[in-house]
């Protein structure tokens, strides 16, 4: 295997990561949904901290895609969005699909030139440098925050498919344990699924637009594949065309692209598992698989850590994986910054 050294310039600030459950109970213990003496002082402790440590320039907790989990669920959106605003002051990440696609072509390019080494920085996952944002917000007498709409047949499809992906999931994982399927294999058939996909989903849209059944479905669907194979002609990628890219996909720099590398491992490992999977499982990976290689501090829940942590990607990324219930350890944390 070729092994990439991948470099991540980490930012002056830390920046602190808090998964959509943890939002979720921030949120219920503003709204006194939350009962429990000590979870009500962990969740107001949480909120008021990365508040007065924000303030003082001592961290970042920019917001991302937590809410399309809570807008599965249909409840307590806009008060999510009110709670995740006031931490994040506006700041915001680029959606995972974004930076995914941004270190896909960046790995990609250091395959076609032969690179063994590559250069991440924090700055790579914002439309802008965080620590500007994070100054003119200071300056503001209100909270300014720019919300991505979707269209509402985009929305309503993909909260569609988002609900039926657990009990979809845990019934595949039912199949593989059966079965005696190994980490390794499911891991090598992850790896290979994620060009299968993209190739699936750029052939069903071209038949259904050949066949006059073509919508905006159809266009989203098939944008991954295009830029990508954009990309590595643009690149001279050799050879041209999908005989090349396919060859890409297939390499072992693909494979080391830290949201790929991660979410395949993840789900590898939650698929071969005795446990059930959860039904918040698959969103949290999408989503920590993006942002872990760039954050100092990650909260998530206990078994997403325990998962994390069991690949030592605390050690390869240089951040800390806690969960709620490391309560003490997060407190130490941001008492020290």
């Amino acid at each position: 295997m070729v092994e990439i050294k991948v470099n991540v310039e980490k930012s002056p600030i830390p920046l602190v990561w808090l998964d959509s459950s943890i939002l979720l109970k921030i949120t219920k213990t503003q709204l006194e949904e939350i009962t429990n003496d000590v979870d009500k002082e962990r969740y107001q402790y949480l909120n008021d901290s990365i508040k007065d440590k924000t303030k003082e320039k001592k961290l970042i907790c920019p917001s991302a895609d937590q809410l399309e989990e809570v807008q599965i669920g249909g409840r307590l959106e806009e008060e999510f969005q009110r709670v995740q605003s006031s931490l994040s002051l506006g700041i915001k990440i680029n959606h995972r699909q974004g930076i995914e696609e941004f270190l896909i072509a960046k790995f990609m390019k250091a395959y076609i030139d032969s690179e063994n080494e590559i250069q991440l920085s924090y700055k790579d996952i914002f439309d802008e440098d965080p620590i500007k944002e994070l100054e003119n917000a200071l300056k503001l007498p209100f909270i300014m925050v720019i919300q991505n709409t979707k269209l509402k047949e985009l929305l309503e499809k993909e909260k569609e498919i988002k609900k039926a992906l657990p009990e979809r999931w845990e019934q595949l994982r039912l199949e593989k344990v059966k079965a005696g399927v190994t980490f390794e294999e499911e891991r090598e058939k992850e790896f290979k699924s994620y060009f299968g996909t993209l190739l699936m989903l750029k052939n069903k849209s071209s038949d259904n637009i050949h066949k006059g059944n073509f919508n905006i479905l159809d266009l989203a669907n098939a944008t991954n594949f295009w830029y990508y194979l954009t990309c590595w002609d643009y690149y001279g990628g050799k050879p041209p065309g999908l005989a090349g890219l396919s060859k890409f996909f297939s390499s072992d720099y693909f494979k080391q692209v830290p949201p790929i590398e991660i979410a395949c491992n993840i789900r590898a490992k939650l698929a071969t598992q005795k446990n059930p999977i959860k039904s918040g499982d698959y969103m949290d990976i999408e989503q920590i698989s993006t942002v872990l290689p760039f954050f100092d501090l990650v909260v998530t829940d206990k078994s997403m850590k325990h998962c994390l942590n069991l690949f030592r990607y605390h050690k390869k990324f240089n951040c800390i994986i806690l969960s709620i219930k490391d309560f003490d350890k997060i407190k130490s944390y941001l008492s020290s910054l």
